[in-house]
């Protein structure tokens, strides 16, 4: 058994480099042997793949290792063909970058402040750096160590230590998933196929749903603890309120929210929302799932709009534990676009065609706020209006209102409650 632990980084590594199969370099010999070592499996590339390599055939790595000298250095280069060779590293890690989160790590004899200096010419490239999405290091500080290394920067990068340890749990979770339902039955995928297919035209993502939602059952609570950069964004708070609240609110909108560019043309679901170029609003659709699924005809079918205004964070009643406290016929959802909050009304619906709509949708509102949308505006259709108070007794039920109940009882319009969580 191998005595260095790999940690994080179980798998397959890519390593690229020139000098990877003719041992002339004794630092990334020693970086390749320290993974074969470890029980790792390297796969080796002594140049960059072609443009018209498919890099989400490298989704499923580990991390990848690249030099970014890649040329015999006794070759005699122009500065106009170097400049070519470092844009080309540029190229194949932007590209990378488009299939996958995957660790990219940087191990070179050159000088760092060059390769980084060059790698800032680029905006996204400084901010990979800045993020810890690229990590660049010497070769001889990594040799042997490679799997230290990676780990303590993996320890350091709160995005990359979650996204290896869920990923380690969730792989576990989806063989284990796999391997029981194949012994229950080869054919499992075909019968729930065809049940889902009686039931409608969308067998492909009932059928995903479900694996989604039987492999988040099967998986365990994650090994993970943050508590440590807890310090690290309180000081950055602090230094910065304004730009560390906007920062926040974008990263809200990215749990709540799944952008167009995310969502496939033709898919239509509740929480869909729409904006026209004429009008500052937003619209969202309310009509349930199964109403909203393009059939075999290839007709879609209308959506149930509401239209939502974009309301200023002082004008939004924030109960004491977090939740935002509506009146009855609205529903707020907080960093719901471009940062900003969104207020539905629930008064007027719009009904509105797909093929119409289609080309001004921005995004999609996810569960479970989409659901509690769905199920307050259910529940606004189905209110019961009572009998007032008569006028004479008001004054004793407003001084009523001073008790201790009041903590109990709902709000006011113009203070407009019932609870609904950020």
């Amino acid at each position: 058994m191998s005595e260095i632990d790999q940690g994080l980084f179980k798998g397959v590594a890519v390593v690229i480099d020139d000098q990877a199969e003719d041992g002339s370099d004794e630092q990334i010999t020693e970086i390749i042997a320290a993974i074969r070592a470890a029980g790792g499996h390297p796969i080796i590339h002594t140049t960059l793949p072609p443009l018209r390599a498919d890099l989400e055939n490298y989704t499923g790595v580990a991390f990848v290792i690249m030099d970014w000298h890649l040329f015999p250095s006794e070759t005699p280069l122009n500065e106009s063909l170097r400049e070519q060779f470092y844009e080309a590293n540029v190229d194949f890690i932007r590209r990378l970058g488009t299939y996958r989160h995957t660790p990219v790590v940087i191990f070179t004899n050159e000088d760092l402040e060059t390769v980084e200096g060059h790698l800032k010419r680029h905006d996204d490239m400084g901010g990979y750096l800045a993020s810890g999405r690229l990590l660049l290091k010497n070769k001889r500080d990594v040799g042997a160590k490679v799997y230290h290394v990676l780990n303590e920067w993996a320890k350091n990068v709160p995005s990359v230590l979650t996204l290896k340890t869920w990923e380690r749990e969730s792989i576990r979770a989806l063989n284990e998933l796999f391997i029981d339902l194949h012994d229950r039955s080869p054919h499992w995928p075909v019968m729930l196929w065809e049940t889902y297919t009686d039931d409608g035209p969308s067998a492909a993502d009932d059928l995903g749903r479900l694996i989604t939602r039987l492999v988040a059952s099967r998986m365990d609570t994650l090994k993970l603890d943050l508590d440590s950069f807890v310090s690290e964004i309180e000081a950055k708070h602090t230094a910065d309120p304004s730009g560390y609240e906007k920062i926040l609110k974008r990263v809200l909108e990215g749990e709540r929210v799944l952008e167009e560019k995310r969502l496939h043309a033709n898919s239509i679901a509740p929480g869909d929302f729409f904006r026209r170029p004429d009008d500052n609003g937003l619209y969202i659709n309310v009509r349930p799932e199964c109403d909203v699924v393009i059939r075999k005809n290839g007709v879609a079918p209308n959506l149930y709009l509401l239209r939502g205004k974009k309301i200023a964070d002082s004008r939004i009643t924030i109960g004491k534990y977090g939740q935002i406290m509506d009146r009855d016929p609205q529903y707020t959802v907080f960093a719901m676009f471009d940062g900003d909050a969104y207020c539905f009304e629930f008064k007027e619906l719009q009904v509105g065609g797909w093929e119409e709509w289609k080309p001004h949708r921005k995004g999609r509102l996810l569960p479970p706020f989409s659901t509690r949308l769905q199920e307050k505006y259910t529940s606004y259709l189905q209110r019961t209006g009572l009998p007032t108070v008569p006028k004479i007794l008001r004054p004793a039920a407003t001084d009523a209102s001073a008790s201790p109940a009041q903590a109990t009882a709902v709000a006011s319009p113009a203070s407009g409650d019932v609870a609904q969580s950020l």
